[in-house]
């Protein structure tokens, strides 16, 4: 499900109806559509969280690194480093080590009497307890959840290009929404495409296609299908419960039970998908 489509139901449940303009151009509702998606956003962030609090495996994804005199600059969409090994040998690292017990784990560049490697992380880096490392690595990390993104084509929106209105306050970081999956639901270009570049400076998507400013476009969450539900109640509550919000208080309870549910059954689902080690792993110091 894109964002468009959750924004969507969203409206629907705390009964506002879209501009009539379409989304990204309507601000005069209770609900403005950037106030609205940077709440999807929240709630995603949070599922992401809840998510990443328990062993899955559900977010990782690898990546090949060359350190710089011992020091291994980390990926930006890098949330947490969960296993590293020499690309070369498939030698693991310890990355347990905390700055504090460096010292205790530190090794000279010769380390022929000894496999034990370690590393600690020191701010957006992971250090190698060794001299002048230099050995490529192979890092694998929990990435980052890409913010949701929903919006009509602004001007300039045209072949390989579609161009997202300030009003959705977009990312202004290039590459942000780099290999985020775009689905077009209405307007020019009708179809589901991936996001090759971005250019936060102009709010511009690099997308294989023919677009134009009647294209309605939402791209898809990186989180899991069962995860949806949740997001969207989140965010409805999060709504109905700002002071200027004026609701019968058994819809409010109504709407409560249901993100009570849905993050029960999401929780539920997280359960079934976390890893037990079957084996007792034994590290020692030579």
């Amino acid at each position: 499900m894109n964002a468009y489509v959750m924004l969507e139901l969203i409206r629907d449940r705390v009964g506002e109806a879209v501009a009539s303009s379409g989304i990204g151009s309507g601000s005069s509702q209770f609900l403005g559509d950037g106030t609205l998606l940077a709440q999807l956003n929240l709630a995603q962030r949070k599922a992401w969280m809840e998510l990443n609090l328990q062993p899955v495996e559900f977010s990782l994804t690898s990546t090949t690194l060359t350190p710089a005199n011992s020091v291994i600059t980390l990926p930006s969409n890098c949330a947490k480093p969960v296993y590293m090994e020499e690309t070369s040998t498939g030698y693991p690292f310890d990355l347990k080590v905390s700055l504090e017990e460096r010292k205790l784990y530190e090794y000279p560049l010769d380390r022929s009497s000894s496999r034990f490697l370690t590393a600690y992380r020191l701010g957006n880096t992971l250090v190698v307890n060794q001299d002048s490392y230099t050995t490529g690595v192979t890092l694998w990390y929990r990435k980052r959840i890409i913010d949701l993104i929903a919006s009509l084509g602004d001007t300039s929106s045209t072949t390989n290009t579609l161009v997202i209105k300030s009003v959705m306050r977009p990312s202004v970081t290039n590459d942000y929404y780099n290999g985020a999956t775009l689905e077009v639901v209405g307007g020019t270009g009708i179809g589901s495409y991936t996001v090759s570049d971005y250019v936060g400076s102009t709010r511009t998507l690099t997308v294989t296609g023919t677009f134009s400013t009647d294209s309605l476009f939402g791209t898809v969450s990186d989180l899991p299908q069962e995860a949806e539900d949740y997001i969207m109640e989140s965010a409805i509550i999060a709504f109905l419960a700002k002071p200027s919000a004026a609701i019968d208080p058994k819809y409010f309870e109504f709407a409560m039970s249901n993100l009570s549910r849905a993050q029960k059954l999401y929780r539920e689902w997280i359960s079934t998908q976390m890893t037990a080690h079957r084996r007792i792993r034994q590290t020692s110091i030579h």
